[in-house]
């Protein structure tokens, strides 16, 4: 429920070597909602904090030194710990926000809690790996997003630049027929597109080599969403690399996401 302020509680991890929580932080009070930065090791400890939220942020960073890989130990952490993920179960079945870009996506993806087909939150039917460049991709792209009002982190919303900074982003199904069920179920919620909006952009454009373009991802609920781009590092104007050169708007296109979710929760828990 919301706290006495009336304002929705978001959770904010941080910890363990990732580092744009502050900058998520920061997005969640200017959209109205009442932000609190968590330490990993704390949730691990006591994972039914998380019920005093209704929305958990799970921000980019290199969580762990990518050690095993990009979050692969802190997804052994919590796959080890029946608490932490029935609570998380329990958070998403309540009705809870969940969001995770970039190593919180790997993070998601990892520990089985994306896609959740079934809703089953324990499945890893997808991962994400190693660029197809085989280096850290640091760069702007245009995303096409499905803003059908699917995923309510996305509502209202059709495209966005945002940066991407990562080693290992391809997101890559476990066969075909996961491929076409996170196709037909509504589940790949933003694409890598071309300058223009194109589709099959191809590198750089598509940064990583994603499979089907894949950039944000979804479980069945819409309300658990992954993404490799950063919203929070376009919040304003002069974040974007061509603000002294265009006009453009005062608010970054990354806010919308988190109005999105503060809204969502206001109107429905």
């Amino acid at each position: 429920m919301a706290n006495d302020f009336g304002k929705p509680r978001a959770m904010v991890f941080y910890g363990r070597g990732e580092n744009c929580h502050d900058e998520t932080v920061f997005a969640y009070n200017q959209v109205g909602a009442n932000p609190e930065k968590v330490l990993y090791k704390s949730f691990l400890r006591k994972p039914g904090i998380m019920r005093d939220f209704q929305i958990l942020d799970f921000p980019g960073g290199f969580m762990d030194g990518d050690d095993l890989g990009s979050a692969k130990a802190m997804a052994f952490s919590f796959r080890n710990n029946d608490y932490v993920m029935e609570e998380v179960e329990r958070h998403i079945k309540k009705g809870g926000l969940i969001k995770g870009t970039c190593n919180g996506f790997q993070l998601l993806v990892k520990a089985g809690i994306l896609p959740g087909l079934d809703g089953n939150y324990r499945d890893n039917s997808v991962t994400l790996t190693y660029n197809d460049s085989g280096r850290f991709e640091d760069r702007w792209v245009r995303l096409e997003i499905d803003g059908s009002g699917k995923s309510p982190w996305t509502e209202g919303m059709r495209s966005a630049e945002f940066p991407v900074r990562h080693g290992e982003g391809k997101l890559v199904p476990k066969d075909d027929e996961v491929l076409r069920r996170l196709r037909e179920e509504g589940l790949i919620i933003g694409r890598y597109a071309g300058k223009n909006g194109e589709k099959n952009p191809g590198y750089p454009r598509n940064p990583n080599g994603s499979v089907d373009d894949i950039a944000m991802l979804s479980d069945p609920t819409g309300r658990v969403l992954g993404l490799m781009p950063h919203p929070e590092a376009y919040l304003k104007r002069t974040n974007h690399p061509r603000w002294t050169r265009e006009s453009l708007p005062a608010e970054g296109e990354g806010l919308q996401f988190f109005r999105n979710g503060v809204e969502y929760v206001k109107r429905n828990l």
